[in-house]
C-alpha cells in the first residue's frame, strides 16, 4: 500500500515545559514525538466514543481499543499491532528563553489565595497560581525551563483504506479521515508538556497538503454519531475512563494582547470562578473520595492566535460521567455552580 506524507508545522503559542524530571531542562534542539502521539490518541479516543458498547449493563470498551490499536499501534487489543501513523520532528526551531521564575516575574497581576499554613490571606502571583509545581521556593535547582518556537512533524501514514479486523470482522478504516480529527482538535484546543489544561504549551497546527476542521465542522462530525453515553440517571456502575464528548461545551473565551496577559486572565477568571465552591475536588482534584481511579481536571484552557495578531484564551469542558450515587448527589451541583460563575465572569 502507498504511503502519505504530510507536514504539519507546529507554533508554541504559551511557553512549554517539556523537561524531564532530573534535570527540569528541556532538549532546545528538537521536541519529543511521544506527548504529540499521547495528544493525538487522546483527542481521537475523546472524539469517538460512539465505538463504546453496553454489554450486560456494563461498559465495554474493547471496540475501541481494536480501533485505536489499528490506527496507532498497541498490544492491549487481541493482537499487537504497529502503529500505522508514523511520526517525526524535522526543521525544530526552538529554543529555551527562560525558567519559570523569570517568566513569573513578567507577570504583575496577583490573586488573594488563603495560605493555611499561616492561616491568612496573601496576594499570589497569576503565573504562579497556574503554574503551581513548576518552581521549587525551597529548591532552586529544580526551577522549571520552557520552550518557544516552532517545528515540523512529518507525518507518514497508508493512504486509502485499509482493511483490518475488529472484533473478528473485516472493517475498512480511512488513516487519513481518522487524523482529520486528531489533528483538528489538537489545533484547535490542544496544548503540550507540564500544566497542559492550565494553558501552559498551547501551540497550533498548519499544514499545505493536509485540511484542518474548524470548529463547526467537528460540531457536524459528532452530531452524526450515536453514542452510547446516557444520562447520569440511567448510568451504569463503574467510571468512564477517558474524556468522551457527545458536543463541544465552549465555555468561556477571552481576548488579550500576548500570551501573558492570556495566562493572566485565565488564572483571574479560574480562581474567581472556583473560589467559595466547597468541596472543589470536583473541579481539579487527583482524585475523588471513595473512587479509586485518577481523575483528571474537567476543564481544559489554552490560547491561540488569530489572523489578526491577537491572542484568545479559552475553557473547554471535559466530559467524564461519573457512575456513583455519591458522586452525582454531592458534586454535581458544585460543578454546574463553578460553570455559571466562569460563564458570567
Amino acid at each position: 500500500m502507498k504511503t502519505k506524507k504530510v507536514i504539519f508545522h507546529f507554533e508554541t503559542v504559551t511557553p512549554m515545559f517539556l523537561g524531564d524530571a532530573e534535570t527540569n531542562m528541556p532538549e532546545p534542539r528538537t521536541a519529543r514525538t511521544a506527548p504529540i502521539k499521547g495528544a493525538l490518541r487522546f483527542w481521537w479516543r475523546a472524539m469517538n466514543a460512539h465505538l463504546v458498547e453496553k454489554k450486560n449493563n456494563k461498559w465495554d470498551y474493547s471496540k475501541l481499543k481494536e480501533y485505536e490499536s489499528a490506527i496507532f499501534g498497541g498490544t492491549d487489543s487481541p493482537k499487537a499491532q504497529k502503529s500505522k501513523v508514523l511520526i517525526r520532528i524535522i526543521n525544530s526551531q526552538l529554543s529555551v528563553p527562560n525558567n519559570f521564575k523569570e517568566l513569573e516575574n513578567q507577570s504583575k497581576k496577583t490573586l488573594p489565595i488563603h495560605n493555611l499554613q499561616k492561616n491568612k490571606t496573601e496576594q499570589v502571583n497569576a503565573i504562579r497560581y497556574l503554574g503551581f509545581g513548576l518552581y521549587d521556593f525551597k529548591d532552586k535547582e529544580k526551577n522549571r525551563y520552557y520552550v518557544e518556537g516552532s517545528w515540523d512533524l512529518l507525518c507518514e501514514y497508508p493512504e486509502g483504506d485499509i482493511i483490518t479486523e475488529i472484533q473478528k470482522k473485516e472493517v475498512t478504516i480511512n488513516i487519513e479521515k481518522e487524523l482529520q480529527i486528531a489533528f483538528s482538535m489538537l489545533n484547535l484546543f490542544g496544548t503540550l508538556g507540564s500544566k497542559a489544561r492550565n494553558g501552559f504549551g498551547s501551540i497550533q497546527i498548519s499544514s499545505k497538503d493536509f485540511t484542518l476542521l474548524s470548529i463547526d465542522k467537528i460540531q457536524e462530525y459528532l452530531q452524526k454519531k450515536q453514542y452510547c453515553i446516557p444520562k447520569p440517571k440511567n448510568s451504569v456502575e463503574g467510571i468512564v475512563p477517558y474524556t468522551a464528548f457527545t458536543e463541544l461545551q465552549v465555555i468561556k473565551q477571552g481576548d488579550a494582547e500576548n500570551p501573558i496577559e492570556a495566562l493572566e486572565e485565565i488564572a483571574i477568571k479560574y480562581r474567581n470562578a472556583k473560589k467559595d465552591i466547597k468541596p472543589n475536588e470536583c473541579i481539579a482534584s487527583p482524585k475523588i473520595n471513595g473512587l479509586s481511579e485518577r481523575y483528571p481536571k474537567r476543564y481544559y484552557f489554552s490560547v491561540k492566535k488569530d489572523e489578526n495578531g491577537k491572542y484568545k484564551w479559552q475553557c473547554l469542558y471535559l466530559p467524564m460521567l461519573i457512575k456513583k450515587p455519591n458522586y452525582i448527589n454531592k458534586y454535581q451541583k458544585q460543578n454546574e455552580e463553578f460553570q455559571n460563575k466562569l460563564k458570567k465572569s
